[in-house]
């Protein structure tokens, strides 16, 4: 099985093949999107931000449903998930008060943004060789992917992997029998301030000059045609000689 991240990221060359404008697209000014806020810029050990990060995201959740909520019954809320990725890190890890500083500023700006109907790590139905995985929030009928990448040496704040996560999870709701109602797609990058927005149909016409049932498609009959050349090649493997 593979997950919905090592897709986006590493199988470059169906990307490339289905979605051949893509990298025009990238290297324009639209995937900035708009700016809403300044970057966070309170001192932080690099080994922490992804703490940070989660911690962020279960504070936002809480804070929805009671706003007095603090950062640090956020924290104790968050061990569970932290110690499944990162135990060891956990254990060295302090709630300083910048770190709660940083938290704050990040679950606010998401909680300013998204409201109303929420659904929070909405489940996708795996696919093939594609796993069952989570996105981030389904706020009315747009899919946000939540991506609290730092502002270094120039980094943009959304890497192509993103925008095609989020394309996996389409994808994956398309092809399900009880698809959610997904119309729009936003990344919202809570520390440098970013938010990138789009019609989901828009999108996949602008970087593969398509429909968006072709494109979804491709990545169901490519997802499939994974798992039938493992199985093909466990069959070889196990065959007698």
């Amino acid at each position: 099985m593979i997950s919905e991240k090592k897709f986006a990221k590493e199988h470059q060359s169906f990307w490339e093949e289905h979605t051949p404008l893509f990298r025009e697209y990238y290297a324009s000014s639209n995937m900035l999107g708009k700016k809403i806020g300044k970057p966070i810029e309170i001192p932080e050990d690099s080994l922490q931000v992804y703490i940070n990060n989660l911690i962020a995201t279960t504070h936002f959740k809480n804070i929805m449903s009671d706003p007095d909520c603090t950062v640090e019954k956020s924290f104790i809320d968050s061990i569970p998930v932290i110690d499944v990725f990162s135990r060891k890190k956990r254990e060295d890890y302090s709630l300083t008060d910048d770190y709660i500083q940083i938290i704050t500023i990040q679950a606010e700006r998401i909680a300013g943004l998204y409201s109303g109907k929420l659904i929070h790590d909405p489940p996708f139905r795996g696919c093939g060789l594609m796993s069952n995985c989570n996105g981030d929030l389904i706020c009315g009928t747009t899919l946000v992917e939540i991506k609290a990448n730092r502002e270094m040496n120039g980094r943009k704040p959304f890497r192509p992997e993103d925008f095609r996560q989020l394309l996996t999870y389409c994808a994956l709701n398309y092809l399900a029998p009880d698809p959610y109602d997904i119309r729009k797609i936003h990344l919202f990058n809570p520390r440098m301030g970013y938010l990138w927005q789009s019609d989901l149909e828009e999108f996949v016409y602008l970087i593969s000059n398509t429909t968006m049932s072709d494109l979804f498609e491709s990545i169901g009959n490519y997802f499939s045609e994974l798992s039938e050349s493992i199985d093909s090649a466990m069959e070889f493997y196990n065959s007698d000689f």
